[in-house]
């Protein structure tokens, strides 16, 4: 298993302990046999966190029928995307833009301010980042240098 996958899934495990009713999905097998999970970099973990602390507070209140919890959460087109089941509530629907914004300005490898790089597969990446990225590809790592 690569590094990276290891590091996920030991913050996965944090994220489900520390916010149980937000994270409770993450982990769980669907009936097409794929299983939710995290699949975004480091960087982005602060970001996951602090939508902890903004939603679950409000899923406590709802009755457990009306909850929601997120059942993936990955980068797509150099943003967090996330996966709900059973949201209907607007303030956790404004809570997720909000992160969805952040994630938009910064970078998913180390957290500091970022930028749109494309370089075949769109990331945000400071710029730091972004030039260990060319470095990569160059020495034939993966073009995507996830």
């Amino acid at each position: 298993m690569r590094e990276e996958y290891k590091v996920s899934r030991s913050f996965e495990k944090l994220l489900k302990a520390r916010f149980p009713i937000l994270y409770n999905g993450l982990g769980v097998v669907w009936r097409d046999g794929g299983i939710g999970h995290l699949e975004v970099g480091v960087g982005w973990y602060g970001l996951l966190y602090e939508l902890g602390l903004r939603i679950e507070p409000e899923l406590e209140m709802m009755p457990k029928k009306e909850r929601g919890s997120l059942v993936q959460i990955k980068e797509k087109f150099a943003r967090l995307t996330f996966y709900f089941v059973r949201n209907k509530n607007e303030k956790i629907d404004n809570a997720i833009s909000e992160i969805v914004k952040i994630s938009l300005e910064t970078c998913e490898w180390c957290g500091k301010k970022g930028k749109l790089s494309d370089l075949g597969w769109m990331k945000t990446l400071c710029d730091e980042c972004h030039e260990k990225r060319i470095e990569e590809q160059k020495r034939g790592g993966s073009w995507i240098a996830d």
